[in-house]
């Protein structure tokens, strides 16, 4: 038999669930949990909620269920996720939360908050820039904070420049396929001159002609869309 489970998170006073349907003779369970936030604590300690269930016709009571919190004073924690990242296309990076040093839960959630991994360590390989979710619950009481990181991905890329040292001319091999226009300057470390080579962004090397420079130290950059 199959179970379908739905997460639902409460953060008003006054929640209403509706339309909750069953079958005849078919039952369902819900997991009630209650968590603080530690970037929200303050000093109150006793907490009461309701779950009341009501027929959807009459809106007559049929269930419910009473629960008292008692909160007790802890040492705050917060969320690091660490610091935002910065990929190129194609590759992967590992993101990691900073232990609380306490026994807890680690969640990371996609920016659509779909919940991707479980774990202090999570490798991802997105096409394009994203932000990812830490969320970190307390085992010992439910206690729980948040934090993001953003992992940039770099859509263009210079690959490589052959030979390196150059005399007469090097090969460019670079991926620029989806820019709308790009460019290689080369620039002298020494004099500061520079040169411009506009490119074809559906191809992959170009060859430059470097036998008028003088010798030197020069830095090849690739733009992309300015």
């Amino acid at each position: 038999m199959k179970t379908h489970a739905h997460k639902l998170i409460a953060t008003g006073n006054n929640v209403l669930i509706d339309d909750i349907a069953f079958e005849a003779n078919k039952y369902g369970t819900a997991y009630i949990t209650f968590n603080f936030l530690t970037a929200q604590l303050t000093s109150k300690q006793h907490y009461i909620y309701q779950v009341i269930q009501r027929d959807k016709a009459t809106n007559k009571i049929i269930g419910g269920e009473t629960f008292e919190i008692n909160k007790q004073p802890r040492a705050s924690f917060l969320a690091n996720a660490g610091s935002d990242e910065t990929i190129n296309k194609n590759e992967s990076v590992t993101i990691t939360a900073d232990p609380i040093n306490e026994a807890a839960v680690y969640n990371w959630y996609d920016p659509d908050g779909n919940l991707i991994y479980t774990g202090t360590d999570l490798t991802v390989s997105p096409e394009v820039t994203m932000t990812y979710k830490l969320e970190i619950i307390s085992d010992v009481d439910g206690f729980k904070d948040y934090d993001e990181i953003e992992v940039t991905v770099n859509p263009y890329l210079l690959q490589s420049l052959v030979p390196n040292p150059g005399v007469n001319s090097v090969t460019v091999t670079y991926d620029a396929v989806d820019a709308t226009s790009a460019y290689l300057m080369v620039t002298s470390t020494s004099s500061g001159t520079s040169n411009n080579y506009i490119l074809d962004i559906t191809e992959y090397q170009a060859t430059l002609d470097i036998s008028a420079y003088p010798t030197g130290l020069y830095s090849v950059v690739l733009a992309c869309n300015g």
